[in-house]
């Protein structure tokens, strides 16, 4: 699990790419592709002052 403060929807691909290569490339975790991933939203970007996106991103690792 990983939060994230991103400037808009543009950022999500990359932020996943990064929370992944993290897990697997740096630590040796093995992604379990068996168990869902997902998102969760930590408020509301348009009632956000700088309009920024806060997530967390839930992967499940081996």
């Amino acid at each position: 699990m990983m939060e994230a403060e991103l400037a808009g929807p543009e950022e999500y691909t990359p932020a996943w790419l990064a929370i992944t290569g993290w897990a697997t490339e740096n630590n040796n975790y093995e992604i379990d592709m068996s168990r869902p991933a997902y998102e969760i939203y930590l408020n509301s970007p348009a009632e956000d002052p700088e309009k920024i996106h806060r997530v967390m991103i839930c992967l499940a690792v081996k």
